[in-house]
């Protein structure tokens, strides 16, 4: 998600804009850990799935040239591996 002002969001994936909104937000950030293979239900894991992941990432402030440069060097890395995300 990319959280560069109070009115811009962003979703991507693989480097592509997956989701946006420009509606403002109110509020505090949530304190609750981010939780990768289950929802943070205050502390305890709930929904647990058993997805194939290969990263994750979470940041915020990303321009899309910033985007595009970290997506081009983790597929990099993971051809490295035998495992190109896309």
């Amino acid at each position: 998600s990319n959280k560069i002002s109070n009115t811009s969001h962003i979703i991507y994936r693989n480097g592509l804009n997956l989701a946006s909104s420009s509606s403002a937000t109110v509020g505090t950030l949530p304190t609750n850990e981010v939780y990768v293979f289950a929802y943070n239900n205050q502390g305890v894991a709930a929904n647990l799935n058993n997805y194939l992941e290969t990263f994750y990432s979470v940041g915020a402030g990303l321009t899309q040239s910033d985007v595009n440069n970290f997506s081009l060097r983790l597929n990099t890395l993971m051809m490295v591996f035998g495992a190109n995300v896309y």
